[in-house]
């Protein structure tokens, strides 16, 4: 202030604002004072003349003003809508931070920008336009930023900016990202579409699974606005994939041959990594290298984008969707689209599959029910009597009316009235029951009936489907049956007398032949070691056919007895410690003559230094004398016979081979039978009785061994195997 009132007597204005304290009241207030110099009109500076005025409430103001605009910058600045300025020329002014982040541009970009020059869009351009012609301009859609590398989506309004005195200084633009608002009308537009496209499967009812499959197909890369696609079911169990549905263009396009419609799982390229994941996967970049990428076969269609989902039914992916070729990139609500929209495809496909099931099961049961020879019932739980087929009419000889009129009482003789309620309550408990009874005809004969009946649905009510056949015939073959029955136990209570008979006949034979075989198996020993003096060579031969034909008389009578001790059990065994190479020593010496008669060369393999046995000496003793003396039988002159042993775990395994004969294999389960001969004709070659593999089975079997034959037909020689047990230490 001073220096202004300087400024006046220096003859020059002065001003000054600021505060002032007042002198009475002591109030702070804001002054502004102007300061001019009094001069006379000669020129003589006579002082000067300052003028005060109180701009207190004017500061006030400005300052509040100032305040406001602070505010308001913060609010510009900080505010999550994009907001700028533009002038009169329509050139970008000011702009707030948010505006370059949803615009994708840098502030140096949007300064200068001329909103009237240099805009594309023709819709915003119009919007902008009208705050030229003082109106507001509204403008929705996506902008495509200057690098071209995003799209946003907006909402733009644009208003007239204009001075109290009315004129148009500008305008301003305030940008809202409208991204998550257009996902969720998108997402709920694409779930409105779906649930089209799903009501559209529903109402398919004439269509084939193929078609309502393609449908599907097609409406999938619809709903992902993608080029391509395609569906295939799959089978984890087996695993494979069967490509069901394609689209037509690629399909077309592509130029391979014999293209192929199944693949296993493991084979299949970067399309089935989503079953191998077990999650959708999506491939925005096909170019780009992958490990499962095995590259395109020739003249197959180009893929710039890929998306795949798997679709589950209890736990196992049963159907794998593809979609291809968006112009964008494919993102999660895709895969969402897609998944509902296969997973209600594949209720409903798999709800077809079910009729159809059923169609053809109600046809078959419809054909059955008409065309089965077996009378069908279906009744009530009351026994009211509901539907009935042909066969039921022709069993009981009333009409089809006639038996719909009537209760299951009224032809059901074989039962009392007590048993019928009892036998429904039986179905209704077990749900199902089998017993038999007896049908009056309407000519008041009767028939037997086996009748299964279960318990059923039927025109929605729980019924009863009885199932009635005749069994005239199988009770007459019963009655049949039981007189033959009859007549064969008497039969056979003749033939176990006859049996006893021939055991007590046997067994007397036995002993009778004993004591007069003794006597000529001795004299015969007699004349043999020349007690009874010197035998000429033809008196010496015949003494040795007689010794061996005794000797085999002997056994068979041995064999008779031990038959008969058998079935009488009284079989007695002495066990001790045996050797198995000595026992089969002294068996081949005793049988030596025999096999030189027949020039047979006798073999032994048996390991050295193997366990002993615990067996009865003269039973194991006649066992293999049976078997070997069968091998020297049934081998043809110049043959062999060999013996093998060996340890097996606990066991030792002896088997007799030969080169005989042989044995056909059909036979070979019949030959431990007692009496079993393979040629029982009166002309057989080989003579026998039938009883040494029966009686060996039994010595075998009471030494708690196993015995068993292999041959592989006739000519081709016998083996004998037998197992006995090691002896315990």
């Amino acid at each position: 202030m001073r220096a202004a009132v300087k400024a006046a007597l220096s003859r020059k204005p002065g001003y000054y604002e600021g505060k002032y304290l007042t002198a009475i009241s002591g109030k702070l207030i804001s002054i502004k004072a102007d300061y001019n110099p009094n001069i006379s009109e000669d020129g003589i500076l006579l002082g000067g003349i300052g003028i005060f005025e109180d701009i207190s409430d004017r500061m006030k103001a400005e300052e509040a003003m100032r305040e406001s605009e602070k505010k308001y910058r913060l609010i510009f600045e900080n505010s999550p809508l994009g907001i700028f300025h533009f002038d009169e020329n329509g050139v970008i002014t000011h702009c707030n931070e948010n505006i370059m982040h949803i615009l994708d541009v840098t502030r140096d970009q949007i300064i200068g920008f001329n909103m009237l020059k240099d805009l594309k869009d023709k819709k915003m351009y119009e919007a902008v336009k009208a705050v030229f012609q003082r109106r507001s301009g509204h403008y929705e859609g996506k902008y495509h930023s200057t690098t071209g590398k995003k799209a946003t989506p907006i909402k733009a309004d644009y208003s007239p900016y204009i001075s109290e005195d009315g004129e148009l200084l500008g305008g301003v633009g305030i940008v809202e990202d409208i991204s998550d608002r257009m996902k969720a009308e998108e997402a709920l537009h694409l779930d409105e579409s779906r649930l089209e496209t799903l009501v559209k499967l529903n109402q398919m009812t004439e269509a084939s699974l193929e078609e309502i499959i393609d449908f599907a197909r097609a409406e999938g890369v619809r709903l992902t606005e993608s080029k391509i696609g395609y569906l295939a079911f799959v089978d984890e169990d087996i695993g494979t994939i069967q490509l069901k549905s394609w689209s037509d263009t690629p399909m077309n396009r592509c130029k391979i041959k014999n293209k192929k419609v199944e693949y296993k799982i493991e084979d299949v390229g970067l399309w089935g990594e989503s079953i191998r994941q077990r999650r959708p996967f999506i491939n925005n970049d096909y170019k780009k290298p992958h490990p499962r990428k095995s590259g395109y076969p020739k003249d197959h269609v180009e893929l710039i984008r890929h998306m795949d989902v798997p679709i589950f039914e209890q736990g196992k992916i049963v159907a794998l969707a593809g979609v291809g070729n968006k112009n964008e990139n494919y993102d999660s609500s895709d895969v969402r689209q897609l998944t509902l929209l296969m997973q209600g495809m594949w209720r409903i496909v798999q709800r077809r599959k079910t009729e159809k099931e059923l169609e053809k099961s109600e046809d078959k049961f419809r054909t059955i029910f008409a065309s089965t020879n077996d009378a069908i019932f279906v009744h009530d739980l009351k026994g009211n009597i509901m539907e009935v087929n042909k066969a039921a009419c022709e069993t009981t000889g009333y009409s089809r009316d006639e038996l719909l009129r009537m209760k299951t009482k009224d032809i059901n003789t074989g039962l009392s009235m007590e048993e019928i309620p009892q036998r429904i309550k039986e179905v209704k408990e077990k749900g199902h029951a089998i017993f038999e009874a007896t049908f009056r005809r309407e000519d008041d004969t009767t028939i037997p009936v086996e009748i299964s009946a279960r318990m059923i649905e039927y025109n929605d009510k729980p019924t009863i489907l009885v199932v009635a056949r005749d069994i005239t015939e199988r009770k007459r073959a019963e009655e049949e049956l039981r007189k033959y029955a009859q007549d064969l136990s008497k039969a056979n209570e003749e033939l176990k007398s006859l049996d006893k008979m021939k055991d007590e006949f046997l067994s007397n034979v036995s002993h009778e032949l004993k004591t007069p075989l003794t006597s000529i198996i001795g004299y015969t020993e007699l004349l043999n070691d020349g007690s009874l003096g010197e035998l000429g060579e033809e008196q010496k031969h015949a003494e040795e056919t007689v010794m061996r034909n005794t000797k085999r008389l002997q056994r068979l009578v041995d064999s008779l007895l031990y038959l008969s001790r058998t079935q009488a059990g009284t079989v007695q065994y002495d066990f001790e410690t045996l050797n198995i190479s000595e026992l089969t020593d002294q068996i081949i010496e005793d049988l030596q003559i025999q096999t030189e008669e027949k020039n047979l060369e006798m073999i032994k393999k048996i390991e050295p230094d193997l366990p002993q046995i615990k067996g009865d000496r003269d039973k194991l003793t006649d066992m293999f004398t049976n078997i070997i003396d069968n091998s020297i039988k049934f081998t043809p002159k110049g043959g062999s016979i060999t013996i093998f042993a060996n340890k097996e775990d606990e066991y030792i395994h002896i088997n007799i081979k030969d080169t005989g004969i042989g044995i056909p294999k059909d036979m070979i389960d019949n030959l431990f039978q007692r009496f079993y001969q393979i040629d029982s004709s009166q002309k057989r070659k080989y003579g026998g009785t039938g009883l040494g593999l029966y009686i060996t089975k039994t010595i075998v079997e009471a030494h708690e061994g196993e015995i068993w034959v292999e041959s592989e037909g006739k000519g081709k020689g016998t083996e004998v195997h037998i197992k006995l047990p090691v002896a315990e230490n």
